[in-house]
């Protein structure tokens, strides 16, 4: 999902947007229904943003919450949520093939040591 060619393509071209984001203007990404690459790329933020695993599991696992509100208010009810065990098989992954997320957003987006230091510094408080 988030290895592929394009995907990485696409993640890093988001990355250099963040970083070159010096106004601190809100910066929006999207999938079709919001909740699954969608969520993998907020969690992959909040990875290089030096978040917790345990967080990042649990902030991904909201879009379940908000997703339901929204298809409530616009079909009537859930149709489809996200799994704790997606995004969790997803980051058993990264550390298994990377042995680190800090090595994993080096070599699959580019991301330097300043480039962490950056994002904190822009996103963090």
């Amino acid at each position: 999902m988030f290895t592929s060619r394009a995907s990485r393509k696409s993640i890093r071209k988001y990355f250099k947007i963040l970083l070159n984001n010096k106004g601190g203007d809100a910066v929006l990404f999207h999938c079709i229904q919001g909740k699954d690459r969608t969520g993998v790329v907020a969690s992959v933020t909040l990875l290089a943003l030096g978040v917790s695993e345990k967080n990042v599991i649990s902030e991904y696992c909201k879009s379940n919450r908000a997703y339901k509100e929204a298809r409530s208010a616009a079909y009537g009810g859930p149709k489809y949520g996200v799994r704790k065990s997606d995004i969790q098989y997803c980051l058993k992954r990264i550390k298994k093939k990377y042995g680190s997320y800090k090595k994993f957003l080096r070599k699959a987006y580019g991301l330097k040591d300043s480039d962490l230091e950056k994002l904190r510094e822009l996103y963090l408080e």
